[in-house]
């Protein structure tokens, strides 16, 4: 998540989804110009409305803010491909010694394992990032993995700013994570991310 009061945005930072990418280049209207100057020469001031967790929901944004900046700020966010997504968060893990589920997956043996581990056990919608639970979005914008550079370009001019991503985390040609797939994952994916693939279509 990242919040700024100077641009009056919110961004819900779903991960695998060039979260970290759209961070670095809006990181910096997270500060006020006072702020900004106070870093500067070294100083150190509060932080207004200090939210540090990276991957909350809509709905504990809201929960954390008053209501009038939630209603007033643009709220954002991007979602990526379900098959794509998986994909993403398993290698992910296994070449990252430091995240909390390394050792957990990369003692499962292979991606399919991974994938029947996940829907059973740490099941998780895209949509539950963005949406209610009464179904009803609480952002403006959701931006899509696929259309990365569009859409980013799209928010930028929602909250007037002009800044372009650097080179994002992206490692593979489109669509060649389906090399990692049998058609049985496939067919995982289709039925318990189908919520997902219909609400963003894919």
């Amino acid at each position: 998540m990242l919040i700024s009061h100077s641009k009056q945005f919110i961004f819900i930072h779903n991960y695998k989804v060039a979260g970290t990418s759209i961070r670095a280049a809006l990181g910096k209207y997270r500060l006020s110009p006072f702020q900004r100057l106070q870093q500067k020469v070294g100083l150190k001031g509060k932080n207004h409305h200090k939210i540090s967790d990276n991957h909350l929901t809509a709905r504990q944004v809201r929960a954390r803010l008053p209501d009038s900046t939630f209603q007033q700020y643009f709220k954002f966010g991007f979602v990526r491909n379900p098959w794509d997504w998986q994909a993403s968060l398993y290698r992910y893990a296994l070449k990252n010694k430091q995240h909390k589920q390394h050792k957990l997956i990369s003692e499962m043996g292979d991606f399919e394992t991974y994938l029947q581990w996940r829907v059973q056990h740490d099941f998780r919608l895209q949509k539950d990032f963005f949406y209610d639970e009464n179904g009803h979005c609480l952002v403006d914008f959701i931006g899509k993995y696929e259309n990365l550079t569009q859409d980013f370009q799209y928010i930028c001019r929602q909250i007037d700013v002009d800044e372009q991503l650097a080179h994002h985390n992206q490692s593979q040609q489109k669509q060649a994570y389906l090399k990692a797939y049998t058609p049985e994952a496939i067919a995982l994916i289709r039925e318990h991310y189908q919520e997902d693939i219909v609400t963003f279509g894919y």
